[in-house]
């Protein structure tokens, strides 16, 4: 964007990208830029040729990725780093980015099922473990930016980025 200086990397760049150097391995970070930029970003590392996108990020960085991602064959790893981590957590995976980093030579691939969530006047949404509607979402959408870094689990920080 004109007159904006590019994001910098921060806590959650340094943190991976330490972590997986200390495997072996090489990844180009690409930082989000807010709330429903990671689905393009996606997009454009499969375009680019990416066979894997790691994301670091919570579930709902991980929902856009996979929302950029799906009917693609590029294969996504997490990298939990959200409030929650749901998926990441119900997958095994634990919740920190580090703990994850350490085993990404190990994974194996595994498709999982994903729902689809269409409504009226809006975008089809695919979801990988979870939908909410009514007060549930009505909660998620709604709780404050502060009130959900002070219930963060990330010790590397709150801003999402993924990397591919």
């Amino acid at each position: 964007m004109r007159g904006q200086a590019a994001p910098q990397p921060g806590p959650i760049y340094r943190a991976s990208q330490t972590t997986l150097a200390d495997t072996g391995q090489e990844a180009e970070a690409i930082p989000t830029t807010g709330p429903k930029t990671a689905s393009a970003l996606a997009k454009n590392c499969i375009d680019r040729g990416a066979d894997l996108i790691l994301v670091a990020g919570g579930d709902g960085t991980i929902n856009e990725v996979i929302n950029g991602a799906v009917h693609s064959e590029t294969a996504i790893g997490i990298l939990p780093c959200g409030t929650a981590n749901v998926l990441a957590t119900e997958l095994g995976m634990g919740k920190r980015l580090e703990d994850a980093a350490k085993f990404v030579t190990q994974w194996t691939p595994t498709r999982i099922s994903l729902g689809l969530l269409s409504c009226a006047g809006e975008e089809p949404r695919h979801f990988a473990m979870m939908a909410g509607a009514g007060l549930d979402a009505h909660i998620v959408y709604h709780i404050s930016a502060r009130l959900k870094r002070s219930l963060a689990r990330s010790p590397t920080g709150s801003r999402a980025s993924f990397m591919a």
